[in-house]
């Protein structure tokens, strides 16, 4: 029973990965979260959010034929 219940809240690995930042990367997300945005957002979709942006922005260049880091 208790296998049932801690399963139940167990997070998706099917759907989501865990990543480790150091001290100073943290700090920074933390302060990106808070201010970059309206509303303060979750650590874990700041990074989403910028991982993103700049997925975006690589494609943009690509197509644009700037291949340039």
């Amino acid at each position: 029973l208790s296998y049932i219940i801690h399963r139940r809240f167990m997070t998706d690995i099917t759907k989501y990965k865990n990543v480790t930042l150091n001290k100073a990367t943290y700090s920074h997300i933390q302060t990106l979260s808070k201010e970059v945005f309206d509303v303060p957002i979750s650590l874990s979709k700041t990074i989403q959010y910028l991982a993103e942006k700049e997925i975006d922005r690589k494609k943009k260049q690509k197509i644009n034929g700037k291949i340039s880091k």
